[in-house]
């Protein structure tokens, strides 16, 4: 079966919010592929507050909150592996989250600045679970407003920024 046919934008038949849990999140979440420890050290300097856990099959990942000027942001260790990532993403979306930035690290085969941002623009879909989302295509281009608005604020704090293709 070629990739054009595997694509359904008819409505699935579980929820994501299958476990109806006590949860409403802000409209902003950072979805963080970094270490909870990691995650958790950002949380203490901000202080955030615990506001409940999304269970997985692997652990019950904690969902904190932090203030970023007046405005609530959900911040959430992010689960590794497409499928398992995108069903999480799903869930926040379920539970009230409508803006996300995803981060995390890499290392780069070519010389750059370290602590270099890497904002990615475009993605080859090399892999099957894009393919339940939108149409095929080799690549997918990513909304250029935000990557601006990024660009500008890690250019005015000094940081490098390069886009990049991922």
């Amino acid at each position: 079966m070629s990739l054009d046919t595997e694509f359904d934008p008819s409505e699935g038949l579980i929820s994501p919010d299958y476990e109806k849990l006590d949860l409403q999140l802000p409209e902003r979440a950072v979805y963080a592929f970094l270490s909870e420890a990691r995650i958790g050290s950002y949380i203490e300097i901000r202080g955030g507050k615990l506001i409940g856990h999304l269970p997985t099959t692997m652990k019950n990942i904690p969902i904190w909150i932090v203030n970023d000027d007046g405005e609530d942001v959900a911040v959430m260790e992010a689960s590794l592996g497409a499928p398992a990532s995108v069903i999480t993403q799903e869930r926040l979306f379920a539970y009230g989250v409508e803006k996300m930035l995803m981060i995390s690290c890499c290392g780069t085969l070519v010389d750059m600045p370290e602590n270099t941002f890497l904002p990615v623009e475009r993605a080859y879909r090399d892999e099957g679970t894009s393919a339940h989302y939108m149409p095929a295509s080799h690549f997918i281009e990513l909304d250029p407003k935000p990557l601006s608005k990024i660009e500008a604020l890690f250019m005015d704090l000094g940081i490098f920024v390069e886009p990049c293709t991922t």
